[in-house]
């Protein structure tokens, strides 16, 4: 496979990810200075050699999918493979992790040729470390990246380590056969902190053991990123070869496997994660949107708001909407400058799928989304994403379905001097508690109050634009068609009804999408933004 073939495969929906490891000898027998190597006996049958886990949900790498290759017990269900495939699949960023067994079976080069990625590791001979060094040297040629960690760079054990042309040809990052230290050690220096595997990397504990290379050097084409505590190698990548090439100083099982393992309340999911992240695109995961808890993240009407992740500011992002009952998905506008009464206000609105606006959204503390494409009763997903890997979800949703119309004018609760922390989020002090459930005088009141700009105590628009008059949408104002809306549903509960009249399918007919590549006004009904200045 060509390189340039192989990087189209590997930014393609069907992204792939392969991992090679085998068992340290302290799960079966005690350890001495010497790091005396055993193993389990291996039962060479289908169902001990290839298992497969998916994630649900939008995955982060554009549908990748990895494959973790390994000899560690009779079983792939044994915990010394589950355990990494568990944190590659909670973490989202994969459609699938695949369990291989690398003591029974040797992939071949058109094997490998289907994943983006390899991690490989070692404690016990490989089915054929000849053929394997071999065809991972091609792979790698071809523009394959591959994730190497201990005992395959460090063990004194020829079966264990990668040989054939991988060794001749010299593809290693940490010299390999230098032998393994072993005794508690932590992180020491790190060399780049900014590096993407390093992404949310503070702490790191390698356990009673702490298997680590005993070699401290490195060979000229290879940069070091981090290092342990007495200064072995931690993490080391190099790039002069067609594919990427990261070592990892560590063994990747952690102390949920074993007590004397690295020290699961520390950060080596996230380097094994962020190593096979960066192997496969370059770079590292789009920083997730912040968690709830911003007092606007309380379910509203036709609004949802979200607060951006901090660790994004700076960096020009994008961020896309989906409903979750259709799967229908759009991007958010970059916050509108104008009119200028609301150019501080973070408004957003959707627009169409085909063209990706970004914007430094992380120096933002909420960001509100509006539109006839939001709708009352219903859950969205929000996703920052750089136009090709995404973020894990924050789910929100609008207000809930109720069983009369008039509720959809519920637009608050009540005010609140003193905060509140029996709301969800809670209520700061001074200000209108969230929806609940009722319609009564606080949201007439509310409603009345947003109308006056120089009143305090009014609610943000978002709560109150509940009706854009003629056009059946929001408009980001609130005026008196809401109050309308809010006095005629209190007064007589016969308020026009939110969903059939408004949203009679969100994202459907009723409600067109605006390119925003065009800026141009809308099909009937319009989206607010064409009813802007």
């Amino acid at each position: 496979m060509s390189s340039m073939s192989k990087i189209s495969r590997r930014f393609s929906p069907s992204v792939s990810v392969l991992v090679f490891f085998m068992t340290p000898v302290s799960l079966f027998g005690a350890i001495n200075s010497s790091l005396t190597e055993r193993a389990p006996q291996i039962q060479k049958s289908p169902d001990n050699i290839r298992s497969t886990v998916s994630p649900v949900g939008r995955t982060q790498l554009g549908g990748a999918t990895v494959a973790i290759v390994a000899s560690a017990a009779n079983s792939v269900a044994a915990p010394w493979f589950t355990d990494p495939q568990n944190r590659l699949v909670s973490s989202g960023a994969f459609a699938s992790v695949t369990v291989i067994n690398a003591g029974s079976v040797t992939p071949l080069l058109s094997e490998l040729n289907l994943y983006d990625a390899v991690l490989v590791w070692s404690n016990q001979s490989f089915d054929d470390p000849v053929a394997l060094g071999d065809n991972l040297a091609d792979y790698v040629d071809g523009g394959g990246n591959v994730v190497v960690a201990a005992f395959s760079n460090s063990s004194t054990s020829t079966g264990r380590i990668l040989t054939g042309r991988w060794q001749s040809g010299d593809y290693g990052v940490i010299p390999d056969s230098s032998g393994t230290t072993t005794g508690s050690a932590t992180i020491g220096t790190i060399d780049d902190p900014g590096h993407p595997i390093m992404a949310g990397v503070s702490t790191f504990a390698g356990g009673t053991s702490s298997f680590r290379p005993t070699i401290t050097s490195l060979p000229p084409s290879a940069l070091r990123i981090a290092a342990w505590d007495d200064g072995s190698t931690l993490i080391a990548i190099r790039s002069d070869r067609a594919g990427r090439r990261i070592d990892l100083g560590f063994y990747p099982p952690s102390d949920a496997v074993q007590g004397d393992f690295w020290d699961s309340t520390t950060d080596g999911g996230d380097i094994l994660l962020n190593a096979m992240v960066f192997a496969v695109s370059g770079s590292a995961l789009v920083a997730p949107i912040a968690a709830s808890g911003h007092p606007h993240q309380a379910g509203k009407n036709k609004y949802i708001s979200f607060s951006p992740h901090a660790a994004t500011a700076g960096i020009m992002l994008g961020y896309q909407v989906t409903h979750v009952d259709s799967g229908a998905a759009w991007y958010i506008s970059t916050p509108r400058t104008t009119p200028v009464a609301v150019a501080s206000e973070n408004l957003t609105f959707l627009v169409s799928d085909t063209t990706l606006p970004t914007f430094d959204f992380g120096a933002l503390s909420v960001v509100h989304v509006g539109g006839c494409l939001i709708a009352p009763g219903e859950t969205y997903e929000i996703h920052a994403t750089d136009g090709t890997n995404f973020s894990a979800p924050l789910v929100v949703s609008t207000s809930d379905v109720p069983t009369n119309s008039r509720f959809w004018a519920d637009v608050v609760g009540a005010f609140s001097v003193a905060g509140s922390g029996s709301t969800t989020p809670p209520t700061p002090p001074n200000s209108w508690e969230p929806p609940n459930g009722a319609m009564n005088g606080f949201d007439v009141t509310a409603v009345l109050r947003g109308t006056d700009a120089a009143d305090a105590t009014r609610p943000h628009l978002t709560w109150t634009d509940i009706d854009g008059g003629p056009a059946s949408i929001t408009n980001r104002a609130t005026n008196g068609n809401d109050v309308l809306r809010a006095v005629n549903a209190f007064a007589t509960g016969t308020g026009r009804e939110f969903y059939a009249t408004d949203h009679p399918d969100v994202g459907g007919a009723g409600c067109p999408i605006c390119d925003v590549a065009t800026s141009g006004p809308c099909a009937t009904p319009p989206l607010e933004s064409a009813l802007l200045p």
